[in-house]
């Protein structure tokens, strides 16, 4: 995430809000630790924000 651009700042207990300036009506909530294994419906959520940063990075 931070690759990308992604910026976080901490939320409740151990979540996480993931904000990118491209995408800043649309934070990313990730709940557990780093090195936690993501849940499937968080790996699908990230995947879609990351194809909709690349298509505004494109132009499309």
């Amino acid at each position: 995430m931070k690759k990308e651009g992604f910026v976080y700042r901490t939320a409740k207990s151990s979540h996480t809000r993931w904000y990118h300036e491209l995408l800043s009506e649309d934070p990313i909530t990730i709940s557990g630790n780093d090195g936690d294994h993501a849940q499937k419906y968080l790996e699908k959520q990230i995947n879609q924000k990351l194809a909709k940063l690349k298509r505004i990075k494109e132009g499309k």
